[in-house]
């Protein structure tokens, strides 16, 4: 795969020894005088020369040539600037590899460290313009660039991982991922979407041992606990994601996110009167907390409507239970108004634009009903 690494530097070059080969001379010279494309055709053959070829110096001049090119303005320059990027890494690399005496190590980390940081930046200048593709195999360069000097690019790591979900790369996401939670790096972030990765490939050996390796390093966070009450709910085990919550809250009882978290479960596990007290819980500890503010009006509603299909099945003639069923529907939209309000003017989003003036409707309070 070509790495789309359009970075340069300036790059200063070494004292000239006259006693070198040929064509490595020639290709310093040329280079010195700012011929890149020349400098091109001697380094080719330097590194294919018996004398030259496991040489660090010819590779590290290797590198400095393609690196240059990336940045010649010369039209001649223009054919191999695609190609230019993979060819300087592959000098660095080899610069190092046959550099025994480390007499080129100071000056290959002169080149890798600002050309890391171009294409660091210039890889998050792709991501944040929806050029994921790029911004993948812009992140896997600056990670090859950090292992050329023995570093570990973590932010590489990271963003190669958000790249490669962002295009739909499964495979990949899961193994930058793998290697961000190895190095312990973005915190519970990593674990949280390998759970979500490996279930969504269908692998629930894989999701469970993330579940608990997460576990074990962020046993309060709560949007682990809200991943794994997912999986445990899916594979039918509701008991246990409930009481796994109830013992953490039990050690963090002032934690609103994992009250919060108990309420989605007891929705999930069909107990809407247990997430209420969850949801009420969670804002008593922290009155503004969105996702409980939401939630609490959202299972009001999800409740009324449950009642208003019971309504809607009974006959005719039996009036006085369609308008019990009715109190009680008005009485739990009432219930769950404030808290809609509440969500929507923090987050107007179209669903909650729709709930609410359902809501309106059926209470007939339509000078509220929010115009388009």
């Amino acid at each position: 795969m070509k790495k789309t690494l359009l970075i340069v530097g300036t790059i200063g070059l070494a004292a000239i020894s006259y006693a070198q080969p040929k064509n490595r001379t020639s290709a310093i010279m040329s280079l010195k005088n700012n011929y890149p494309v020349k400098a091109k055709g001697y380094i080719d053959k330097a590194i294919v020369h018996e004398k030259t070829k496991e040489d660090a110096k010819t590779w590290f001049y290797y590198a400095q040539i393609y690196s240059a090119l990336m940045m010649s303005k010369d039209e001649k320059a223009k054919e191999f600037k695609e190609e230019a990027p993979e060819k300087a890494i592959l000098g660095l690399k080899n610069a190092v590899k046959y550099d025994e005496k480390g007499d080129y190590k100071k000056d290959v980390e002169r080149v890798v460290v600002p050309m890391y940081s171009m294409a660091l930046n210039q890889g998050i200048s792709f991501y944040q313009s929806g050029e994921y593709e790029k911004a993948f195999e812009t992140f896997e360069g600056t990670i090859e660039l950090a292992n050329i000097i023995e570093r570990t690019d973590s932010v590489g790591i990271f963003n190669a991982a958000i790249s490669a979900k962002a295009l739909g790369n499964t495979e990949d996401a899961i193994k930058y991922y793998e290697m961000a939670k190895d190095i312990g790096y973005a915190g519970s972030d990593p674990y949280f979407n390998l759970i979500s990765l490996y279930s969504k490939q269908g692998d629930m050996e894989g999701t469970e041992a993330a579940i608990i390796a997460a576990r074990e390093r962020y046993p309060n966070d709560a949007n682990v606990l809200l991943e794994q009450t997912r999986f445990y709910i899916e594979q039918g085990k509701g008991d246990k994601a409930e009481a796994d919550l109830v013992a953490v809250i039990d050690a963090d009882p002032k934690n609103p996110s994992l009250r919060h978290a108990l309420g989605v479960v007891y929705e999930q596990i069909g107990k809407p009167e247990k997430a209420i007290e969850s949801y009420q819980a969670a804002l008593a500890i922290d009155s503004d907390h969105q996702y409980a503010t939401k939630n609490l009006g959202l299972v009001y509603n999800t409740m009324a409507a449950n009642i208003n299909e019971e309504m809607n099945k009974l006959p005719l003639e039996e009036q006085d239970k369609y308008n019990e069923l009715k109190a009680k529907r008005d009485d739990y939209l009432q219930k769950g108004l404030p808290y809609l309000e509440k969500a929507y003017a923090n987050e107007e989003s179209a669903d909650l634009k729709r709930v609410l003036n359902s809501v309106y409707r059926v209470l007939k309070m339509n000078d509220k009903i929010i115009k388009e």
